[in-house]
């Protein structure tokens, strides 16, 4: 036998016992992934997640996600003069992954404006997270929020949590069938006349005055690209004062840590201050800073004192600065 004869049937040879080898590993690899697969699948009660959702999810067996949605079309919403399918963007839905301790949720959940804060409530209530709170549209009719939750724990309890929300959302609709576009309650005067001395009592603060309005800037250190920030270049926390001393609106922005979100939002949740918005405003930026939008009525002493509850509960007192400018 020559010599290229001879490597060619000992390639040959080797081929097969590599063949006769490595099947085996690859057949046991697809018989452990399985494994792996089933254990993860089992390990996520997905018949729970149905059953007290009320919803019928979907598995994505690649990513090991339980996907439950639902479309918002109980309400007609107009972007822009056209009528919106729900397929362009108007579903809600929660997503479900487990977790060596349990599970983990994430979900986007499709609000009208006057079910956003029982919405948020029913969820910080029972154990989730409110992460975003956002538009996505210009010029739609009823206008429409997007509540971004999520939370870790037994899938019992997230799913609760999940069914609560909706919920929420349900019996506001079912009390009035369209949105309503007010808070219900009668119209300020043009003129505004706040007394800003007790409010300065409670903040501690000089507010700045102007027509009647009263305004108090909280601003608090933080670093962007290097660069140190501060309450002028939009790290801060404000609350503006308008109407009468018995008859008062407050508005404002507070900025917060991640870590100091969840209780400032419930915080002021249970003292019926509206929340509006919640985002970031910058990128790159230490620490992590988010910003959430605030509305509520009642006398002024009142709403100073709630938004001041917050400051409390989040720690801010010991972070921000008043304006002394």
């Amino acid at each position: 036998m020559g010599v290229g004869a001879g490597l060619g049937s000992c390639l040959r040879r080797c081929a097969r016992l590599n063949n006769h080898i490595m099947k085996p590993f690859f057949i046991s690899g697809t018989i452990l992934l399985g494994i792996v697969s089933s254990t993860v699948a089992a390990e996520l009660d997905t018949a729970r997640v149905d059953q007290i959702t009320a919803l019928k999810g979907k598995m994505n067996e690649k990513e090991h996600v339980y996907k439950v949605t639902f479309p918002r079309d109980d309400v007609k919403v107009v972007v822009d003069g056209w009528t919106m399918p729900p397929f362009m963007g108007l579903g809600t839905w929660a997503a479900f992954t487990s977790r060596k301790d349990g599970a983990m949720v994430m979900g986007d959940t499709v609000l009208f404006e006057d079910e956003v804060n029982a919405a948020m409530s029913a969820a910080l209530d029972n154990g989730l997270n409110v992460t975003a709170l956002h538009n996505h549209f210009f010029f739609d009719h009823p206008k429409v929020y997007f509540m971004h939750i999520e939370g870790e724990g037994p899938v019992d309890k997230l799913a609760t949590g999940i069914r609560k929300v909706y919920d929420a959302a349900k019996q506001i609709r079912a009390a009035n069938s369209q949105p309503k576009d007010s808070f219900g309650a009668a119209r300020l005067p043009e003129k505004s006349s706040i007394t800003a001395a007790p409010l300065n009592e409670i903040f501690g603060a000089q507010g700045e005055s102007k027509d009647g309005l009263v305004k108090f800037t909280f601003g608090r250190p933080a670093t962007m690209h290097g660069t140190k920030i501060g309450k002028d270049m939009g790290v801060n926390t404000w609350a503006a004062f308008a109407g009468g001393d018995d008859d008062a609106v407050v508005d404002g922005d507070f900025a917060v840590t991640e870590d100091e979100l969840q209780p400032v939002l419930k915080a002021l949740l249970k003292e019926k201050i509206n929340i509006v918005a919640i985002h970031q405003h910058m990128t790159h930026e230490e620490p992590r800073i988010m910003f959430f939008h605030y509305w509520s009525r009642g006398t002024a002493k009142d709403l100073a004192q709630a938004v001041k509850g917050g400051f409390v509960v989040g720690g801010l007192l010991s972070v921000s600065s008043p304006s002394q400018d």
